[in-house]
C-alpha cells in the first residue's frame, strides 16, 4: 500500500469545505465503533459532530462516502468543543492510501467548486441596490 505524505499538506491550512453532516463510522483502536457526522473536511482532518467527546489524541479508523467513491483512513482525534447540547470533535488524519487521498480531493474540489458556483449565481441573480 503507498501512502500519501500528509507532512507536506500539513505545512499550510488545506482548503476546508462546510458538509450538510455526512455519516462516518469509527473504530477507535481498542475496539470501540461509533456512529458520527462529519461536519468539515479536508485532504487533513476535519470536525465530527459526536454525542460524547472522544479522548484527544486516540486513533481511529474512519469510513464515509463521497461522490468519489468510498473513503477509509486512520486519524487521530483531537480536542473537542463542547457546545451546549452538542458536541464537536476535530481530527487529523494520519495514514490515507493514495486512491483514498485521491478520492477525498475530488470530493473537497467538487463541493469547493459547487459552492462557488452557487455563490456566483445568488451574485449574478441579486438585486441592484
Amino acid at each position: 500500500m503507498s501512502l500519501f505524505s500528509l507532512a507536506n499538506l500539513q505545512r499550510r491550512r488545506a482548503p476546508r469545505v462546510n458538509l450538510d453532516s455526512v455519516p462516518a463510522a469509527i473504530r477507535l483502536d481498542d475496539g470501540t465503533r461509533a456512529r458520527v457526522k462529519i461536519q468539515t473536511i479536508s485532504l487533513t482532518g476535519g470536525l465530527l459532530a459526536v454525542t460524547q467527546a472522544f479522548i484527544e489524541g486516540h486513533s481511529f479508523e474512519i469510513g464515509f462516502q463521497t461522490r468519489s467513491g468510498p473513503v477509509h483512513g486512520i486519524a487521530k482525534m483531537l480536542r473537542p468543543i463542547n457546545s451546549g447540547e452538542s458536541c464537536l470533535q476535530a481530527f487529523r488524519f494520519v495514514e490515507l492510501d493514495n486512491e483514498d487521498t485521491q478520492k477525498l480531493r475530488l470530493a473537497v474540489d467538487s463541493a469547493r467548486s459547487q459552492k462557488l458556483d452557487n455563490l456566483r449565481r445568488q451574485l449574478h441573480t441579486a438585486p441592484a441596490l
